[in-house]
C-alpha cells in the first residue's frame, strides 16, 4: 500500500509535470502532509513549499488543490492573475482528457467571481465590534486575524479588498480609549 506521502508526492510531480511544465524547473519547491494545517492547502512562498492538510483519495480532488495552491506561487489571493491561471489549468485538463477536473477548476473560477462578499460596512463594522470586545487592547494584526477567519478570508485578502482597515481600526481604537478614559470612575465599577 502505498503511504500518503508518497501518494502526494505522486501527484505533485504529475500536476508539475502536466499542469505546470515550465514552473520551478530547479525542482526548488516541494510538496508536505500537514495534518495539523487548519486549511485544505496553503502556499508558503519564502519557503518555496506547498502544505497539505490530507491526501484525498479522489485524485481529481487532490489535483484540483495542487493546482489551486501552485497557482498561488505567482498570485497572491483569489484576483485576477490567480483566476486566470486556474482557467489556464483548465483547459488543459481538458486538453488531456480529465474533464471532470476541467469542471471542477473551471467551478471554482466560477464561485469565486460570483462569490457574495461581505459588503465594506459589514467588514468595518466586525473591525469595530472586535476592537470594542477587546476594550481597545489587541494589536491591529490580531483582529484583522479574527475578522479575516470569520468571514472566511486570508488577513492579506481582506486587506486588498477592504482597504479601510487600518484607518477603521485606529479609530476604533481612539473612539474605546477615549470611552473609558471619560468614563473611568463608571468603567472601574463594572
Amino acid at each position: 500500500m502505498i503511504s500518503q506521502e508518497n501518494e502526494l508526492q505522486k501527484a505533485f510531480e504529475y500536476v508539475r509535470k502536466t499542469y505546470f511544465p515550465r514552473w520551478d524547473k530547479g525542482g526548488e519547491w516541494s510538496v508536505q502532509l500537514d495534518p495539523g494545517l487548519r486549511l485544505e492547502g496553503e502556499c508558503i512562498i519564502k519557503e518555496k513549499k506547498i502544505k497539505v492538510q490530507s491526501v484525498s483519495n479522489n485524485k481529481i480532488e487532490l489535483y484540483h488543490l495542487l493546482i489551486h495552491e501552485i497557482c498561488h506561487t505567482s498570485a497572491l489571493g483569489h484576483k485576477k492573475k490567480w483566476l486566470n491561471r486556474m482557467l489556464k489549468k483548465a483547459e488543459i485538463a481538458e486538453r488531456v482528457g480529465e474533464l471532470e477536473l476541467s469542471i471542477s477548476l473551471k467551478n471554482e473560477v466560477d464561485s469565486e467571481i460570483n462569490a457574495d462578499y461581505p459588503t465594506p460596512n459589514d467588514v468595518y463594522n466586525n473591525v469595530v465590534d472586535w476592537v470594542n470586545e477587546a476594550q481597545g487592547d489587541a494589536s491591529y494584526e490580531y483582529i484583522i486575524y479574527s475578522v479575516a477567519k470569520m468571514i472566511g478570508f486570508m488577513p492579506h485578502e481582506l486587506e486588498e479588498r477592504y482597504k479601510e482597515c487600518r484607518k477603521v481600526y485606529d479609530e476604533a481604537v481612539k473612539n474605546i480609549k477615549e470611552f473609558y478614559s471619560r468614563n473611568e470612575d463608571l468603567c472601574g465599577e463594572l
